[in-house]
């Protein structure tokens, strides 16, 4: 004979045990998504970023010309997907047009759109015979690096995504200083394997001249907030 009393359970912790994960099994059946509906993720209380096209925009020459920032046939030299903190999934745009003589120069920049081809920032360069992004192009800061070359050495460009837009650290350069900015005659290394970047700059001292000059190598490292020799 089987004995129902109270008093049998309160003796049996296993049994309270398992009748709780009865009524838990059969809460979740009943809360869970019919069959061959996908099941909702658990929150995590942060909002998923939009999704990335897998396709990215396409530029022309007669887009180019459109946006003001090129009076010369100019192609796209180069791409970077990345996620900025107020525009979401973003395209970086490098472009370039060779002059058409020695005597009128080259016209080059970045472009800043979205998926739907919205253009977010943009920024001429100089009379630069080369741009594209860095190899690598970003590291684990968050920061872009572009390549720029005027003719000799090779420029950075590098960028930081901001809710304003970029942090450059200097490395655009304004009119007075083109063809050249703060990061000129540089190679961008991960010097330490760590996964952030460093900037290693060659410079000739061009003393007595430049011929007979020394070249002096400074290592530019990531503070936390610029870029400094070590």
């Amino acid at each position: 004979m089987i004995d129902f009393r109270l008093s049998r359970w309160a003796v049996r912790p296993s049994a309270v045990a398992a009748l709780a994960a009865l009524v838990t099994t059969v809460a979740l059946t009943a809360c869970a998504a019919p069959p061959g509906e996908p099941q909702a993720p658990p929150s995590t209380g942060v909002s998923a970023a939009a999704p990335r096209s897998s396709t990215a925009p396409v530029f022309a020459a007669n887009d180019y010309r459109q946006l003001g920032l090129c009076t010369i046939d100019c192609t796209t030299t180069g791409i970077l997907p990345f996620d900025h903190p107020q525009w979401g999934p973003t395209w970086l745009l490098t472009f370039q047009g060779g002059g058409p003589s020695a005597t009128v120069p080259h016209e080059s920049g970045l472009l800043a759109v979205g998926d739907d081809r919205t253009v977010h920032w943009s920024r001429p360069g100089g009379d630069w015979t080369e741009i594209h992004p860095a190899e690598p192009a970003t590291d684990r800061t968050g920061h872009l690096f572009v390549l720029y070359n005027p003719g000799r050495y090779d420029g950075l460009l590098v960028l930081a995504p901001t809710r304003a837009g970029f942090d450059d650290f200097g490395s655009l350069p304004d009119e007075a200083e083109l063809p050249t900015s703060r990061f000129y005659s540089v190679t961008p290394v991960d010097t330490d394997n760590d996964g952030i970047i460093e900037i290693r700059q060659d410079l000739n001292t061009c003393t007595p001249n430049c011929a007979e000059g020394t070249v002096e190598t400074t290592v530019l490292r990531w503070t936390g907030s610029d870029y400094q020799p070590e």
